[in-house]
């Protein structure tokens, strides 16, 4: 629980830093570019880990690789146009939903208690989606939007579809990661990060964008080296449970995300979205019990 839990917290710090930084550069090449720096570091662990080569396990990484892919750009886009306290959450019940219902499927039988810790855990990921009411929850709103899109069309809404395109993608990279064998190692997260290379450099070529984000540099670091402690820490943790509960401890990151958000950006919380915080807290909990 450990693993899946730093998981969370690196992706959704991650993706606060994603989401800042695209908003002053290009979501799609600041996305190709940590995940550039994310496969240069692994290139370098992925030897060190006494595992074997083997090709199935590049292959599933492959796969998980170019659902990442779609999940890390649409995310970086619906958190530069959208409010970060909406668009993580709603991007996080797709990437929650689709493993667990796959590992519940596929003969996962978790403990009743742990059950319960995953029907309120989807259920706090539900009421982070949930939009703030009118009145004063809206004027605040409304100024976290401009600050979102730089004064431009409040973009709460706008990201909402992006987020959820991105959960799909989210939830795919979960599931076929999941399937690399138990002693593959680092290679299967070697094999989605060349792929998700290979994928978001790609569009970035296509659409004439500069690979790196001007004025960035930092911050992709940042975001890559984030992002591979979370890889890693995901691989590892569904070596050692169940992979509808490590999915879904992992697909709490928005929580990471909303409260730095609100920190730092002053973004407010609606009362719902307080709920569903402290929803994942008991989740957290119940599924620790079981």
């Amino acid at each position: 629980m450990a693993l899946a839990l730093t998981a969370a917290v690196a992706w959704g710090a991650a993706d606060y830093v994603g989401g800042v930084t695209g908003r002053r550069a290009s979501p799609v090449s600041v996305a190709f570019a940590s995940q550039a720096v994310g496969l240069a570091v692994l290139v370098v662990l992925a030897p060190l880990a006494p595992a074997p080569l083997r090709l199935a396990d590049l292959g599933w990484g492959a796969g998980a690789g170019l659902g990442a892919a779609v999940g890390v750009a649409l995310l970086f886009h619906g958190l530069a146009v959208g409010q970060m306290s909406v668009v993580a959450p709603v991007t996080a019940v797709g990437g929650a939903s689709i493993p667990v219902l796959f590992g519940l499927v596929a003969g996962d039988r978790p403990a009743t208690t742990a059950l319960a810790g995953v029907v309120l855990a989807l259920s706090a990921v539900a009421l982070l989606c949930l939009f703030p009411g009118d009145g004063e929850g809206r004027a605040a709103d409304g100024a976290a939007d401009g600050m979102a899109d730089g004064g431009r069309t409040p973009g709460r809404r706008a990201g909402l579809l992006t987020g959820l395109a991105s959960g799909a993608g989210f939830g795919a990279y979960f599931v076929l990661l999941g399937h690399a064998g138990h002693d593959a190692g680092l290679w299967p997260l070697l094999g989605s990060r060349g792929a998700s290379v290979l994928a978001l450099g790609s569009v970035v070529l296509l659409t004439g964008q500069s690979p790196v984000p001007a004025g960035a540099g930092r911050d992709v670091v940042v975001i890559g080296a984030l992002d591979v402690a979370a890889n890693v820490s995901y691989l590892l943790a569904t070596r050692r449970g169940l992979l509808s509960i490590v999915a879904l401890l992992a697909s709490l990151y928005p929580a990471a995300t909303v409260l730095l958000a609100r920190v730092l950006l002053r973004e407010r919380l609606s009362p719902t979205q307080l709920v569903g915080l402290v929803g994942a807290g008991g989740a957290i909990v119940l599924i620790a019990l079981g």
